[in-house]
């Protein structure tokens, strides 16, 4: 079985949610290990996005519906986006992220394996 799930967030729109509720906002939707890599980053608002949007992209792929977005970790080795779920790492989950200007979208696919 393959399924997939894919999110676009407003760059701005996250910025200004980022403004007016900040550290509170943040601490809330991403794990600590997130916004340290989010706020090293010289784009920190498009990293954010792009990790919320993948972050729905998951929950649409693997619904997941009901766990904390905060729970749902992306994070990334040699680059490549990869994915926790409850500190487990899921490694049938695929996860690509893009940003421009205006735009963060993410996409996600999972693949089980059928029995």
């Amino acid at each position: 079985m393959v399924s997939c799930g894919v999110d676009i967030v407003s760059i701005k729109r996250f910025c200004f949610l980022m403004e007016k509720y900040g550290v509170r906002f943040l601490e809330r939707v991403f794990a600590q290990e997130e916004i340290g890599i989010c706020e090293s980053r010289k784009n920190k608002v498009e990293c954010f996005a792009g990790k919320f949007a993948a972050k729905e992209a998951v929950i649409k792929a693997l619904d997941l519906k009901g766990i904390p977005l905060k729970d749902i970790q992306v994070l990334s080795s040699n680059g490549k986006p990869i994915l926790k779920v409850k500190g487990d790492l899921l490694c049938s989950v695929s996860i690509s992220v893009s940003h421009e200007r205006e735009y963060a979208v993410a996409m996600c696919v999972y693949t089980e394996e059928e029995v």
